[in-house]
């Protein structure tokens, strides 16, 4: 799982029950621990929080997904040149 689409994750499920239900455990915690490591999320007592920096990651990804559909209408993929 990526970083960006496990930090919408927890963005949107912030409870750690809620998020454990929606992820595989050996997944989440490997990347739980590298997104706190990169200072893009911060544990609380069950629960989790999305940093100021990782909104931001999260808003550049969406901000590149969207140039690239961009370029690419009509195959809905992004192509290299």
């Amino acid at each position: 799982m990526s970083e960006a689409a496990l930090l919408a994750l927890i963005r949107w499920h912030p409870d750690a029950v809620a998020l454990a239900r929606r992820v595989d455990g050996t997944l989440l915690h490997a990347g739980l621990r590298r997104l706190e490591a990169r200072g893009l999320l911060v544990r609380r007592p069950g629960s989790y929080r999305v940093t100021a920096r990782g909104l931001a990651a999260l808003d550049f990804e969406r901000r590149l997904a969207a140039l690239l559909l961009r370029l690419s209408p009509s195959t809905g993929r992004a192509t290299c040149p």
